[in-house]
């Protein structure tokens, strides 16, 4: 998953993407105690994930990228790596929407299914490999990189839609005609 691009695969680092998911399962739990707060229990599941998806990934994304984007915001020289920042912050937004989405199943069913325990794993193993991409922090990003990363990119995006399928198919109360 990391790429296919022989200079990214020499900088992906097994122990570092482990450790990642290590920190990514810590995510999820504090996601839980998000949601199951009693300032969150008042509002409906669906306002649930959303603010707690979208202030986890503000959270997150605040610390890391403002400095760099503002550096490079001020300099105005809009190289690649500031499309990086961007498209790797927009990916965080749907990587904790999708955390809490999953945190929520697992809190409305009770017990762990075998499809949600698949897509929990899934979750803890891709979104660490796509949110920290390697470059060099000095050096601009090349198109060739960029464009592997769109393509992981898009890979986390339909990883979740499926998850938002199966959280309306399956939690969804549907109208009766």
């Amino acid at each position: 998953m990391a790429t296919g691009v022989p200079e990214l695969l020499a900088k992906f680092l097994l122990p570092e993407k482990l450790v990642l998911a290590l920190l990514e399962t810590v995510s999820l739990v504090g996601i839980k105690f998000a949601l199951t707060s009693k300032a969150s229990l008042s509002a409906k599941s669906t306002h649930r994930i959303i603010a707690v998806g979208m202030w986890w990934s503000f959270v997150n994304n605040f610390v890391r990228c403002l400095s760099t984007v503002w550096k490079v915001h001020k300099s105005l020289d809009y190289t690649n790596k500031f499309f990086f920042f961007s498209l790797n912050a927009n990916l965080s937004v749907v990587a904790s929407l999708c955390a809490a989405c999953l945190v929520t199943m697992y809190l409305k069913n009770g017990k762990a299914e075998r499809e949600l325990c698949a897509m929990v794993g899934a979750y803890i193993v891709l979104f660490p490999v796509l949110q920290v991409f390697a470059f060099n922090e000095e050096s601009d990003v090349n198109k060739t990189n960029m464009v592997v990363f769109v393509v992981q990119a898009v890979l986390g995006v339909g990883f979740a839609y499926f998850v938002k399928h199966y959280y309306n198919s399956k939690y969804t109360i549907k109208p009766k005609k």
